[in-house]
């Protein structure tokens, strides 16, 4: 069983970088880069939280690249891939009610990949008990 879900990471970035502080207050605390399996949206997730704490009126793909470059990432998006997935991610539809929905969903599957890193740890020290 896989413990991810990228469309729904997807959606719930897009979902912020739509509706920008509407949607981000009611599950910023519920939501956070760990919950992201994908290295690009953990950045991108990063840059776009900075924005709304930062009480940016709208985010689009300047504000996020400009937000990038802040945080260090500058050269991140100038890889062709990761411009196409920032932009692709800006682009996917997403109704403004779902978000709170995929929101708890990643969370579940972080907190889900934590449990089974967990139970991996304990039993391997159960296995070297002699």
């Amino acid at each position: 069983m896989s413990l991810d879900d990228t469309a729904a990471e997807r959606a719930v970035l897009s979902g912020i970088c739509k509706y920008a502080d509407d949607i981000y207050l009611e599950i910023a605390d519920v939501i956070d880069t760990e919950c992201f399996t994908i290295d690009s949206n953990k950045l991108i997730f990063e840059c776009v939280k900075n924005l709304c704490e930062e009480n940016v009126p709208a985010i689009d793909l300047a504000s996020i690249l400009s937000q990038a470059k802040e945080l260090g990432y500058e050269d991140y998006f100038t890889k062709k891939d990761e411009l196409t997935h920032l932009q692709a991610v800006l682009s996917f539809p997403i109704h403004k009610d779902n978000v709170k929905k995929f929101a708890a969903k990643i969370t579940k599957l972080k907190i889900a990949r934590l449990l089974k890193d967990q139970l991996r740890d304990a039993q391997k020290s159960i296995n070297s008990i002699n």
